[in-house]
Order: structure tokens, then sequence, then C-alpha cells
């Protein structure tokens, strides 16, 4: 589980990593004026958040080996390189965030302008009155055409007689009535088509508020609605120079296995320094009488250190190999050998009085020599 939950944490890193990477790339290339000086600037920028992204991991190295130089440069560097991501974070945050409620706010203008648009048009087809549909209208023209007077007055152009006059008044009429309804259908095809266009609009967010983030924390926190976008927008920029700065640092960083790596030939010096310091007390043989089986056993795994455990600049032991050392050396001295639980805990004390590295289940640094003739 614990194997698995660090996969998860690992790959959320990366991914946090890529994020900031990403917002720093673009954030940049946004500044230049031609796509050559955008990849560069962008490039730059990226690769100066990866590397900030390390830096928490050798800077901790450093710490535990020493090198104060290293450390000290790493960590001014790192804070420099987080700056600067932090800034591009910002504008990037700032650019998004500005573009969607600039979005939102002009979708509402637009929309106030179609709903003032539709009242005119529908005051202005509500001026027309109900009408008949234009195919009626249409048919009564035909049936007005086949009329003799129709021909005889030239198509009403020229109406001289009473009859034909009258005729041409009711023609006219008909005309009038058709016009109107055409104009009647056509409002309602434009009042249909900003129907639809304030629908769309209302669907990306016309008519509400702009960003309903910083309104409704406004409102719970009773502050200035600048004030809040401002702080969202750090926020937001923060969250991910965090991530991509601490998160592999942090998902890993938690091991058992201990990140020391000691300067060159400092474990050979402590060995040979805790050795000689044991060597002082008297050998196993001239030990006086241990209060307890334990305190003898303890002597026993001392003793089996000083004699066999020697520094080694490559390599190292895990506790099955030097507890299967330590049963060779008890055989050859005719002596019982503890089991491997006692050893394990005697041993670990020795191992922490000489500062020995420890990987996992394996020690490094140190070697088992040849056993002494007893």
């Amino acid at each position: 589980m614990r194997i698995l939950m660090m996969v998860v944490c690992v790959g959320a890193a990366l991914m946090m990593i890529a994020v900031s990477t990403s917002m720093n790339f673009l954030f940049m290339q946004s500044l230049a004026q031609t796509d050559a000086e955008g990849c560069a600037l962008g490039g730059a920028s990226a690769a100066s958040d990866i590397i900030k992204s390390c830096l928490p991991w050798f800077i901790s190295l450093a710490f535990v080996a020493r090198r104060w130089v290293f450390a000290a440069v790493g960590s001014v560097v790192f804070v420099a390189f987080s700056l600067f991501s932090f800034a591009s974070a910002l504008g990037f945050a700032a650019d998004v965030r500005g573009a969607m409620v600039g979005s939102r706010e002009a979708a509402s203008a637009e929309l106030s302008r179609l709903v003032r648009d539709e009242a005119a048009l529908r005051d202005a087809a509500t001026a027309l009155g109900t009408q008949r549909p234009t195919s009626v209208i249409a048919a009564d023209l035909a049936v007005m055409r086949q009329d003799k007077r129709f021909h005889t007055s030239a198509e009403c152009a020229n109406a001289t007689l009473a009859a034909s006059r009258s005729y041409c008044q009711r023609y006219f009429a008909l005309k009038g009535e058709e016009a109107t309804a055409l104009e009647a259908v056509r409002l309602g095809r434009e009042i249909q088509a900003i129907e639809k266009q304030m629908t769309d609009l209302r669907a990306r967010g016309a008519g509400s508020e702009s960003d309903p983030q910083v309104a409704i924390l406004a409102r719970l926190l009773h502050q200035e609605r600048d004030a809040v976008k401002t702080s969202l927008v750090v926020g937001a920029a923060l969250l991910v120079e965090l991530g991509s700065g601490f998160g592999l640092w942090l998902a890993l960083g938690h091991s058992d296995k201990p990140s020391r790596r000691r300067q060159e030939g400092a474990d050979v010096s402590a060995l040979h320094a805790t050795a000689a310091l044991v060597q002082t007390e008297p050998a196993v043989p001239a030990l006086p009488a241990p209060a307890s089986r334990a305190e003898a056993f303890a002597n026993d795994v001392k003793q089996f250190c000083v004699e066999r455990l020697v520094p080694t600049d490559h390599g190292g032991l895990t506790f099955l190999a030097l507890y299967r050392d330590y049963q060779n050396w008890a055989r050859l001295r005719d002596t019982e050998a503890v089991d491997r639980d006692e050893f394990e805990s005697d041993f670990l004390d020795i191992a922490r009085l000489l500062q020995l590295e420890r990987d996992g289940d394996r020690f490094v640094g140190v070697s088992t020599g040849r056993p002494h003739d007893l």
C-alpha cells in the first residue's frame, strides 16, 4: 500500500511539474514578438522550472553531507528560480482569469443589446396586429388578377372608370395587407434568431456573475471583489509552484532510506576509532562474569564486530550476510550464537555507535575481514 501511495504521489508531483512548466512556457512565449524568441524565452523558463523541482533533493543531500557552499548556492538558486516561476505563474493565471471574466462580461453586454433589440421587434410586431397567413392573401390576389378589370386598367396602372377605380382600391388594399403580413413574418424570424442567440449567450454565462467564485467568496468574507480576485490568482499560482517545487521531495523524502552520503574516508576513521575504543576493554575470555545471559550475548556481538568488521569504500553487507558470518565466527570460537532477532537488536546499537550508513536492510561502507586465528 505504501508503495502504491508513493507511486500515486510521484505521478501527481510530476503532473504538477508539467503544469507549472507549461504555464511558465506559455506565459514567457506570449511576451515574445517572434516564434523564435517565444521558444527561447519559454524554453529557458521551462528549464528553470524543472531544475527548481530537483533542487530540494540536492540541497537536502548537501546539508546532510555538510557541503555548506553547495547548499547555500543551491538555496539561492532555488529561491531565484521559484520567484521567477511564481511571477510567470501569476501572469498566466491572471491572463486566464482575465480572459474568462472578459469573455463573460462581453457576452453579458451582447445579451443586453439583444434583449433591447428583441423588445423593439416585439413592439413593432404588436403594432402590426394579427395578420392573415400570407398564403391566403396570395390566393386572394391571384383571384383578383383573373378579373378583366385588372387587364383593362393595365394592372391598375390606368384605372379611369369608376368600376376600375373601385376594383383597384380593393386590389391595392390586399397588396398592403400582403406587405404587412410579410413584415410580420420577417419580424417573427428575427425574433426567433435573437432568442436563439440569447439562449447560446446564457449557456456561456451571460447575464449572470462574470466571476461567480469571486462573487460568492466576497459575500462570505465581506471583502471587496478586487481583493478576493487578486488573492485567488496569487493562491492558484502559489499552489502550482509549491506542488512543482516540493512535490517530488514530499512524495519521496519520507522514505526510511537515509539520504546521507558521508565524505570520503569518514566511515573508515569512525570505524577505526570505535574499534580501538572497544579493543581497550578486556578481551572476551578475560571479561568478568556477565550479570546475565543477555549481557554475555551483547559482549559476544561486540567482539564479533571488533574482530570481523572492516571499512570499505564500495559495497556493504545485509543483515542476513552479517548474521551468517557471525554464526561462522561463533562456530570457530565454539560458542553459542544468539538468534537472529537478538543479533539484529545488538548490532543496531553498535551500528549507531559506528555511524554506519544504512540502506534498507543493507549497511554501506563496511565489510567482513578474514577470520582471526583463535
